[in-house]
């Protein structure tokens, strides 16, 4: 599995998703999945979510009244977050560094859906261009959810 590191911060705008981010744990297991794609209006048998061990693996998982932090660990968590692309009742910020060089910015904020990876190591991208997409991605961050990424970027 591959590592990756970097912060996913979920906001549910309703109890029903609120509840099953709530099941998220270090080792989160398909059929938790499953529920949160069922709460968000998503089809779970249409959701390709392979989980090489059976769950997504989580560094940590923290919950804030309708928020869940999580340090994600392993790239099955970009394909459950482009799975949740068209979700319903969720909105979503994350900032990952692949160990391979890639980083991710995504997002979904009502009904826009940010995304945006790149590749640190061996990209054609200027400095100026990157820093356009960071701050494309921080607009869409809440100021109240900006400080949770206060260690990643200098969100003042």
């Amino acid at each position: 599995m591959p590592e990756i590191s970097g912060k996913i911060v979920f906001k549910a705008q309703n109890e029903t998703v609120t509840n099953s981010l709530l099941q998220f744990r270090e080792e989160t297991p398909a059929c938790v999945l499953e529920k949160l794609t069922e709460a968000t209006g998503l089809n779970p048998d249409r959701t390709d979510l392979f989980l090489e061990d059976g769950f997504l693996a989580s560094d940590s998982v923290a919950h804030f009244r309708q928020l869940t932090v999580i340090e994600p660990l392993g790239d099955e968590w970009i394909k459950l977050l482009e799975a949740l692309q068209h979700a319903k009742g969720l909105e979503f910020w994350a900032h990952i560094q692949h160990e391979h060089g890639l980083e991710y910015f995504i997002a979904l904020v009502g009904p826009q859906y940010f995304s945006n990876a790149f590749d640190l190591e061996d990209s054609d991208l200027e400095d100026e261009e990157i820093d356009e997409i960071e701050q494309n991605w921080l607009d869409l961050v809440p100021a109240d959810i900006k400080r949770l990424f206060a260690d990643e970027f200098d969100t003042e």
